[in-house]
Parts: structure tokens; sequence; C-alpha cells
């Protein structure tokens, strides 16, 4: 078994770069693909308009931005830039146009609806990013698999005896001729918590008998702090290395752990990165799709995939012996074979998990592809491969598959926000009276606020969903939570380092990355029983792909339809045209959703997090109380704590509390969403019906802007690729 590099606290933590590709004048590299994601998914304010021409220099760079695309898919990229590019040009003159006037202290309060709406619209510089993470354990081929990829070989260092990018790395264009990398480190005040814990994790006892000079985190923190302060720092107190010099620049590991979870949240698609040799029944790999499924339930995640890199490493006469087959004569074949069992075996293990977590009608589910096996080496030698077999071209492909696939979603929101927000200007403060008249006398604003308030009944049903799960989740936890502290306090391998090891989960709140323990996090561990209760439907409620009747998205796509068919009924009653307010109305009404899907999946990702929260903040006195124990039998004593604090805490209700914190915030996220329809659909339609008196001054003429950026809509509509669910519904 290859040893773990003391850097790596756990590959799930610890070991994840993230690919963020953003397009700040993307340009294709030597790979083929763009610099900035595969796809280019945004354009820097620099080059706004230069797909419609510019210098010699950028039509260079256009050239190779696409070079990596096949035909069809470069004249789609080609017309989605040049999509964005207009759409941005437009927005900043109607904006230039605008904004004096919003800006007057006269005007009627509604109107701050449009300058806030034009302002975050112009400070959207760039669409965001396609992000793919990385999941792997040290020396996985993690940094190997992402050099192939961008075509270049030593882009970032490989480790060898050392840790080299066991840390969050962003990869992304720049407007050189050369990518860029950032590895993020600490702030000094996330240092000094850092160096507080480390201080206190070295507080070792004489006279215990589960001291160990070779213990895991003493180790760990003594090698870090002589790295830092140099020789003899590990014997100093807290205060005395505040005011010592750093000798080197303050590492990430700290930065992993306290950054890891957003990183990985954010992430669109994860890879699980494995080499061949620990493919198949890796506890590692378990727990690497243990975060993943939690990402693809609780954050940004659409998609997972295992790639298993080094496949080239293989001796043919053991393979041979192995598979009992002496008619395989040479590597190239063997390779071959052994990707080809491997992909079988890994992709069925993953799928079963896979169907025991998430909705059975999941994408990532019905996917063909799950699992890829890579050979970076080979990419580069071709000794036994050629540059197919090592499949590195297949991932790009994949990889420029998603950002079409992004790009074309994020500049149609983009287009339809600009639009949207074009056509109420224009129609603020008309001289439209019977419109008005109807408008006010239909009996839209009950209507609407009839639909807000069934709308608020139908979410209470999703909801309930998973509150009546719930109770059944906090038995089961209540019946298992001695056997989960048993299971972390009774270690099956031996004590070896355990005592270190206690504390640092105690220093830590209950949450620590083990190199010889794994990655602990008891607070999760005891919140396990009610989340494998509730995952599923957790994931049914939230899911943006194949909505059904008991999903939130599915309800506030109906309350849409009914208010929209309202409007246009009203229209056709009073032969009112729909190009003018009917037409802003609607349009709106779409964005506002689109902005509200967009709050609510920050807030899912937090509700999710509610039940080890809740269960740190209740056994925190616990974890400090254990933490600060010192003398003989300390190990003996942590434990203790930790076990009659545990089960104090399960008699003052603990799992309920968790519980019905997690109801609590299903509860807030209902009532947010309640009350920013009720908001913004008022000042919307009071908008649409200000007449021209009321304004101050007469807003300035956008009528051009309104034509163009429609056109530019109706240009991106008539792409069938761009053609999404609920257009296709309305039309």
């Amino acid at each position: 078994m290859a040893s773990r590099d003391p850097n790596a606290s756990t590959a799930v933590r610890n070991n994840d770069e993230e690919m963020e590709f953003e397009a700040e004048e993307p340009r294709a590299g030597p790979s083929g693909l763009p610099e900035a994601t595969a796809a280019s998914l945004g354009e820097s304010p620099q080059v706004q308009g230069a797909a419609e021409g510019g210098t010699p220099e950028r039509t260079v760079r256009r050239k190779r931005k696409y070079q990596a695309f096949e035909s069809e898919e470069k004249d789609r990229l080609k017309q989605y830039d040049m999509c964005e590019s207009k759409a941005r040009r437009i927005l900043l003159m109607t904006y230039g146009k605008l904004i004096d006037v919003l800006s007057r202290g006269n005007m009627p309060e509604e109107m701050n609806y449009l300058k806030e709406r034009l302002d975050a619209l112009k400070k959207k510089t760039s669409l965001e990013p396609l992000r793919i993470g990385f999941l792997g354990r040290t020396g996985a081929g993690k940094t190997s698999l992402l050099n192939a990829l961008l075509g270049r070989k030593l882009f970032l260092p490989v480790s060898g005896n050392q840790t080299c990018t066991s840390c969050i790395v962003q990869v992304k264009g720049s407007q050189s001729e050369q990518y860029e990398a950032t590895v993020h480190l600490l702030s000094q005040e996330e240092w000094r918590d850092e160096l507080k814990n480390l201080v206190k994790i070295l507080q070792k006892n004489k006279d215990d008998e589960d001291d160990d000079s070779f213990e895991e985190c003493v180790n760990d923190a003594t090698r870090k702090l002589r790295a830092l302060y140099g020789t003899g720092a590990d014997q100093k107190s807290y205060e005395e290395l505040l005011k010592a010099k750093l000798q080197v620049t303050i590492p990430a590991k700290r930065t992993i752990q306290l950054k890891e979870k957003e990183n990985i949240d954010k992430c669109s698609v994860i890879w699980i990165i494995s080499d061949m040799e620990r493919a198949i029944g890796d506890r590692d790999q378990q727990i690497l799709l243990d975060e993943s499924i939690k990402a693809y339930l609780a954050g940004n995640c659409t998609d997972i995939a295992v790639v298993v890199t080094k496949s080239d490493k293989l001796d043919l006469d053991e393979y041979r012996s192995e598979r009992n087959n002496t008619q395989l004569t040479n590597e190239h074949d063997a390779i071959l074979e052994r990707n080809g069992d491997t992909k079988r075996k890994v992709g069925a293990n993953i799928r079963e998990k896979l169907k025991r977590r998430l909705p059975p009608d999941s994408e990532v589910i019905q996917k063909q592809d799950l699992v890829y096996t890579v050979s970076a080496k080979e990419f580069w030698n071709r000794q036994h491969l050629n540059q197919e077999e090592t499949e590195i071209p297949e991932l790009r492909k994949y990889i420029r598959k998603l950002s079409l696939r992004e790009k074309k979603r994020l500049v149609m929101e983009y287009v339809k926000e600009i639009s949207s927000i074009l056509l109420l200007a224009e129609n603020t403060g008309s001289r439209e009276q019977l419109v008005e008249q109807h408008f006010r006398e239909s009996g839209i604003e009950e209507f609407v606020n009839r639909q807000i308030a069934a709308l608020g009944r139908m979410i209470a049903k999703c909801f309930d969903q998973i509150k009546d799960l719930l109770p059944e989740g906090v038995e089961e936890a209540k019946r298992s939570y001695v056997r989960t502290v048993l299971k972390f306090l009774n270690r099956e391998k031996g004590y070896k380092g355990f005592h270190q090891t206690l504390r640092a989960v105690c220093v830590k709140n209950g949450v620590y990355a083990s190199k010889s323990f794994a990655r602990i996090d008891l607070n999760e561990d005891l919140a396990r029983p009610i989340y494998n209760k509730i995952g599923s439907s957790f994931g049914s409620i939230f899911r943006t792909q194949k909505p059904t009747r008991g999903n939130l998205w599915f309800q506030l796509e109906e309350f849409k339809k009914e208010v929209q068919e309202k409007i246009r009924n009203i229209a056709r009653d009073h032969r009112i045209s729909e190009n003018g307010k009917v037409k802003a109305f609607i349009h709106e009404i779409d964005v506002i959703l689109l902005k509200l899907k967009e709050e609510i999946l920050q807030e899912k990702l937090i509700i999710y997090k509610t039940l080890p929260l809740s269960i740190q903040s209740d056994l925190r006195k616990h974890y400090e109380a254990a933490s600060n124990v010192s003398g003989r039998k300390s190990c003996d004593k942590m434990k203790r704590i930790l076990r009659e604090g545990t089960q104090e805490e399960v008699v003052r209700d603990m799992f309920e509390k968790a519980t019905s914190n997690m109801i609590s915030s299903f509860t807030e996220l209902k009532e947010k969403i309640l009350r920013t329809l009720n908001k913004e659909m008022s000042i919307v339609r009071e908008l649409l019906l200000l007449q021209q008196e009321q304004l101050a001054l007469q807003l300035p003429d956008i009528k051009n802007e309104c034509r163009e950026i429609q056109q530019i809509l109706r240009t991106l509509q008539q792409d069938t690729g761009m053609r999404t669910s609920d257009q296709e519904a309305s039309s």
C-alpha cells in the first residue's frame, strides 16, 4: 500500500483541485482546449465587440479560442459569444441613457427597482465559469491529468516525495500568452487559529501511556512548525511563535479545510480521481464518492464521473498470471483489456451506490459513461497506446460538451435579463391610460396574491416530504448514536497515535482530516441516519433536472404559467397589444423566477448542512472540555467526556433540535420565496401602471436598444440547442 503524504490529511478534504474555467480573453493552448474553459464561459469588457471586428491580434486570439471545437460546435460557440458581446454593448448604452434620470431623488420609489437591476447587470462583467472539481488522494495523478488536459506537460509541478498540489488550485486563462494557476493561501487571522490548534495538539503528557513519538498528529504539527519557524519551533508556546519570524510562506493546508467545501459545492462537475492500483475496493474512493453525492444533493453539482489514472502501469507477466491468459502477448492489449474490466466493475459499484442515495431517475445514474481510464504518461510518450486510447481526448470532448451546454444556458439567461429590464424601462410611464385602467379593474393584484398563497401551500407540501421522514431519522439516530461514538473511540486497528488524533478532533470541534484514520467528522456521522432517511427526497425536491409534481421548481413553474396566462387573458379580453406592457410584465416574471432560483440553490446548501452544524453546536462544550484534558490517562478521560457528553445531549433532545432547525430553515425558505414574489411582482405591476405625469422626468427613448436585444433573443431561441423546457412549454 502506497504511503500517504503527511500534507494530505485526507483524500477528500485536502487533495482537491478545482478547474475553474473562465474566459477572460480565452485562447486555445497546445491541447486545443481553450485556455479558459474548453469553451469560453464569459468575456471580459476588454474584448467587447471582438466578435464584430477588432485588431489583427484579437482576431488571431479569437481563432485560437475556437480551434478545439468541431465545426458545428465552433459555429454555435461563435454565435453565443457574439450574442453575449452585443448584449453587453446594448446594456452599457442603455445604462448610459437611463442612469442619470433614475438616480434623481424625486422619482417614484418603484424606479429604484430599475436602477438596482441595471446596476447589477452592469457589474456582471463575466458569466459564471464552469467548475470541474478534481477529488483524489495524493499521488492519484490529478496534476498529471490536469497537465495533459491543458496540453502542458509540466504546467503544474507533479508530486514526488513532496506534496506539490495538496491544496486548492484554480487554473484559468489570462490575457497573457500563458496559463495562470492560483494557489489559495491563508489570511493572518486564519493562520493564528491554525497555529493555536497546532500548539494545542502538541501538548504531550510525559506520563501518558498513549504517548508515541511517531504519532501522526504530532509529526504533522511538528513538521509544519519547524518548516515555518525553524528547529525547536515545536517546543515554543503560542505567544512565542506569534512573535517569531516566518521562514517561508504560510502553507495552504488549513485553507483547504476552511474553503474546500465551499469550492466543492460550487463545482458543476466532480471527477473522482483514483489510480489503477486502487480503482477497485479502495476506501478513499468510497469516501470521495460520498462527498460527491453530498455535493450533488446540496451543491451545484449536476454530474459525477470516476477517472482512473495510470492505466499504463502494468506488469505484463503478473497480469497474464492473474488472468490465467497466456495468449496476451503485449502491453497494449493487456492495458485495454484491463481498462474495460475496470470500467465494468467500478461503474457497477458506483452506479449501485448512486441508486441508493439519489432519486432513481437522476441523470447521473442514467448516463452511459461513469468511468474513464486514462494515462497521462502514454498521452505524452505513446509507447503502448495511441492518444485516443489514453482517453485524454475523450475527456476533452466531455469538457467541450459541458462547456457548450453551460455557455448556452448562461448566455440565454443573461440576454433574457437584459431584454426584460429594457422592456420594463421602455414601458414605464407610458400614456396608455386605458391599458392601466383595464389592468387595475381586472383584479390582477388579487389574483396574484391568491396564486402566491396557493404556491405557499404547495411549497409546504413539498417540504412536508422531508418533515414526515425526519422523526424516523431521529429515532434511528438515537438507536445508533452509541454505536457511532464507540466505533470512533474504539479503533479496530489499534490505538497507536490515536491519543493525539482524538485531541485534534476535539480541538477542531469534531472534524479532523487524519492521514492514518481517514477523515473524521463525528457530527456528520451522528447525523448520518437522518440523512439516510431524507437524502433521496431532499434530492427530488431541489433537483433541476426532470422535475416532478413533488419538486419545488415544478411548483414555481406552475405558478409562473398561471400568472402569465392570466395576464394574456386580460390582454385578449380587452384587445390590448401583447407587445408593450403585457410583454414586459410576462418577461419580468420569467426573470424574477430565474433570480429566485439562484437564491434557492444557495439556501439549499445551508439547509442541508443544518443537521451536523446543530449537533456540533450542542457538543461544542464537550469537545472543548475534552481538548483541555491533560495528565495521566488523558486519552481515557477524553473518551469518557465524549461518550457521556454525547449521551447527555441526546437526552436533551440533540437530534430533535437538529431536525427542528432544519424544519425552521425550510419554513424560512418558503417565507423568503413568498416575500420575494409579493414584493417584486407588486413593484413590477406598479411600474407598468405608472402614468407619465407621475414621473418627474420622461425616461430617454430606448426603442432601438429594445429592438436590438429582442433580435438577439430571437437568434438564440431559433437555435434548437438553446431551447429550454420552459421555452418549449410556452411556445
